[in-house]
């Protein structure tokens, strides 16, 4: 179970990236993924749990609206309630291999790495798929995050 709470924790994440922000009036338009515009709280609508070895879905647990959040916070903590529990701890932005990469530390845990596939003003995708192969996990999971 810690499996699935923690990649929910890594939501939050940020070091500062060096790129321009892009400015949007549409909420489904990409924006740069940064600090700033991460900064909020996001509902978590759905986690999902695969496979790693053939990527098939294992799990699916939506949230009702407000249930489940996670804040990041201008001095990159971050807090997750959820019906599983509650966590706390730091994040910091990296771009690894040209992707947008959200890192997230509990206290007493190890670091969650995390890539970004959705980022709007009002969607947050992301999935620790990558990070879970290298460390020869069995599983993987992708949050779904709205504002």
């Amino acid at each position: 179970m810690k499996k699935i709470i923690l990649p929910m924790c890594m939501l939050a994440m940020i070091a500062c990236s060096k790129e321009e922000t892009k400015t949007t009036t549409n909420n489904n338009t990409s924006i740069t993924f940064n600090k700033e515009n991460l900064v909020g709280t996001w509902n978590i609508d759905k986690l999902e749990g695969y496979t790693t070895s053939n990527d098939s879905l294992t799990l699916t647990f939506p949230f009702t609206k407000g249930s489940a959040t996670v804040a990041f916070n201008a001095d990159n903590s971050f807090i997750t309630k959820s019906p599983f529990g509650n966590a706390e701890g730091t994040f910091s932005i990296i771009k690894l291999n040209g992707k947008d990469v959200l890192i997230t530390t509990e206290t007493g845990d190890p670091s969650d790495t995390c890539e970004i596939s959705t980022f709007t003003a009002s969607t947050l995708i992301f999935d620790d798929r990558a990070a879970e192969i290298r460390a020869n996990d069995d599983s993987w999971s992708k949050t779904y995050c709205s504002k």
